[in-house]
């Protein structure tokens, strides 16, 4: 004290105290709080009681802090200000929404694909898996055709013609043919049906169909092709190109994403017991080959049983390198929690389309016309035994089911990226959707799923990461010296670029998991900041008070 007190200032002034150091304040902290008791609360019994008591201590010595420990000190420490409460608010309502995702999700497989190019870890020398067959402007100009929606039957059956003809083992049609057109649809029934009565090996085809505005299933034309001999899958593109995953529910009924059952269809065709498509046949043939893996999975889990021969066992064996992973990976299914997500219009852990992979590790183009004038590279056919053709419109303007191009997309920023590594003076800027059921179809045939975090369970994170270290950094026993500023600062920067490179990595191996970035940067360089501010504010050789 500066000078001699009375005992009851003494007491009122020790009691407040040792309140204050109760709750964890240290002893600075303590006695200005005191005498700011005093200043306001006892001002006119205590008259400038509050300017008696003073601290000495050496400029560099560390304060005294009572340290209490307990779960509901410990989360009393936590407790947001209101400025983060703000701050974490703000975070919390723009991670939730989903165009906000959408496109922090482009830019971020965008830097992804610029981190591949510069690792040189893309893929140059294995053949592509897809033949993207498209009917072009060009394409459709040479063959007179005046109105391509609905597209020729007749130009349809000779690109089918001359795929079967090049042995094209598994055909895969982005045309909606749900409309009769009985002289043509005749033409391209008797194509369809002379790839199935191929005397090495019958082509399987694949034709697309989505719902209609009622819910209803548009199919191909039973003049055209009957689902016992061929089959369907849904063409429908999710926007935030996001892939089209098969049902967890193996009792629904409901046509598979058009690239899993091209994927399917490729990997089955390779196993002389698997169902074969055939004209006479009076069963769904994507029944059938269910029922074919199914019993390929129960073989599997029981490879002893009675009912179980030799060639089946050799074949599971087989299976299970290759199609068997298609139907049963979790990873290619909708899991419940991402159905569940639906719910407050999210996406959680929905798998993207990976535009990083540069489109010629994905698939090789031909238009229809060179197609069908022969003015392809001998190697076309040879790879072919080892693709998937898909027929795909190849970017017109009437392409798509309604009145709008819907089956041209705006071009990904990652796409846009390789094409100008390619070729930097095209004028592309559409994206059609044959390429992109050529993207799920390598990721179906490859287990390629990318599983993106949601940015709202980072930020999460780093809100608790970045408020334990801010308290760890404001704790006056660990207070920081204006020499060490740089250090920790520095040190702290080598932490999130190591996070953005070990996401980068995780991104391209087999893990497939997108880390956000943005976001969860932003919440844990605001605490950090805001701790450094707080570390200077009640400084002993600060002359705060």
């Amino acid at each position: 004290m500066r000078e001699p007190i009375h005992n009851c200032v003494a007491e009122e002034i020790f009691v407040q105290f040792l309140n204050n150091i109760s709750q964890s304040q240290n002893v600075h902290q303590a006695l200005f709080s005191a005498c700011d008791y005093l200043k306001l609360e006892k001002n006119l019994t205590y008259p400038s009681a509050y300017l008696i008591p003073s601290l000495f201590c050496h400029p560099d010595a560390s304060l005294f802090q009572l340290q209490i420990f307990g779960f509901g000190q410990y989360l009393k420490k936590l407790k947001p200000t209101p400025l983060e409460t703000i701050i974490i608010a703000t975070l919390t309502l723009i991670s939730l929404q989903l165009p906000v995702q959408t496109w922090l999700l482009e830019k971020r497989i965008l830097f992804q694909a610029m981190y591949r190019n510069l690792t040189s870890q893309v893929d140059t020398k294995t053949i592509p898996p897809i033949l993207l067959v498209q009917i072009d402007n060009e394409s459709i100009n040479k063959a007179g055709i005046l109105t391509p929606r609905p597209i020729d039957r007749q130009y349809m059956a000779k690109i089918i013609d001359k795929l079967v003809e090049i042995k094209a083992p598994v055909v895969g049609i982005d045309y909606l043919l749900d409309r009769p057109d009985s002289q043509r649809d005749r033409i391209l029934h008797k194509s369809l049906q002379a790839g199935l009565k191929s005397p090495s090996q019958p082509t399987r085809f694949v034709f697309a169909t989505t719902r209609d505005r009622q819910g209803k299933w548009l199919n191909v034309h039973p003049q055209i092709a009957s689902q016992n001999w061929t089959m369907g899958g849904e063409i429908e593109v999710l926007p935030g190109w996001y892939m089209q995953l098969l049902p967890n529910d193996k009792s629904n009924h409901d046509p598979r994403p058009f690239a899993a059952v091209l994927a399917i269809s490729q990997q089955v065709q390779q196993f002389s017991n698997s169902p074969q498509p055939q004209l006479t046949s009076q069963q769904d043939l994507w029944q059938q080959v269910s029922n074919y893996i199914n019993s390929l999975s129960v073989a599997n889990s029981n490879p002893k049983s009675s009912n179980t021969n030799s060639s089946n066992l050799k074949s599971t064996k087989s299976i299970n390198k290759t199609n068997y992973k298609i139907t049963q990976s979790e990873r290619h299914q909708l899991q419940p929690l991402t159905a569940f997500s639906y719910q407050f219009q999210q996406m959680w852990l929905h798998p993207v389309v990976d535009f990083s992979l540069p489109p010629q590790q994905i698939y090789q183009t031909i238009s229809a016309w060179e197609l069908l004038e022969n003015s392809y590279h001998p190697k076309l056919i040879e790879n072919l035994q080892k693709q998937i053709a898909i027929v795909a419109p190849g970017g017109y303007e009437e392409a798509g089911t309604g009145n709008d191009n819907e089956d041209n997309f705006e071009l990904p920023s990652a796409m846009d990226y390789w094409l100008n590594q390619e070729s930097p003076d095209r004028n592309r800027i559409v994206l059609t959707g044959g390429e992109i059921h050529a993207y799920m179809t390598h990721h179906y045939l490859n287990n390629r799923m990318v599983v993106p975090i949601p940015d709202l369970w980072m930020v999460g994170l780093a809100i608790l990461l970045g408020k334990l270290i801010s308290e760890y950094l404001c704790n006056k026993n660990n207070q920081i010296k204006p020499e060490q500023t740089h250090q920790v600062l520095i040190l702290l920067s080598v932490a999130a670029i190591l996070y953005t490179l070990i996401g980068l990595q995780l991104y391209v191996s087999s893990t497939a998991i997108i880390l956000p970035w943005l976001l969860p940067n932003i919440t844990f360089w605001f605490y950090i900041l805001d701790a450094f501010c707080k570390s200077g504010k009640y400084s002993p050789t600060t002359k705060t008070y």
